[in-house]
């Protein structure tokens, strides 16, 4: 059943507006859907889905990452785009 299901992400944001202009903007994800609880985007074929919550709490891991071809050319362009990488 879940081999042949497609996947969906969550990821949490106490601000759907702030979480649009970087989910859309700087990554330049489709939003495919929008509501007062949740932005929905599709990336490459998997759904992200950032819901809203009171508090986001910081993690001390990883919750979210991408396959990229070159992780330098990445980082650079998230760099140039104003990313604060930690």
């Amino acid at each position: 059943m879940f081999t042949s299901s497609g996947l969906t992400a969550f990821v949490p944001t106490a601000d759907l507006d702030a979480a649009d202009a970087f989910y859309g903007g700087t990554l330049a994800l489709p939003r495919i859907d929008a509501s007062p609880f949740a932005n929905v985007y599709d990336s490459d074929g998997t759904q992200l889905r950032v819901t809203l919550v009171d508090h986001v709490d910081a993690q001390a891991h990883t919750i979210l990452g991408w396959n990229v071809a070159d992780i330098d050319v990445a980082v650079r362009e998230l760099v140039a785009a104003g990313v604060e990488l930690r």
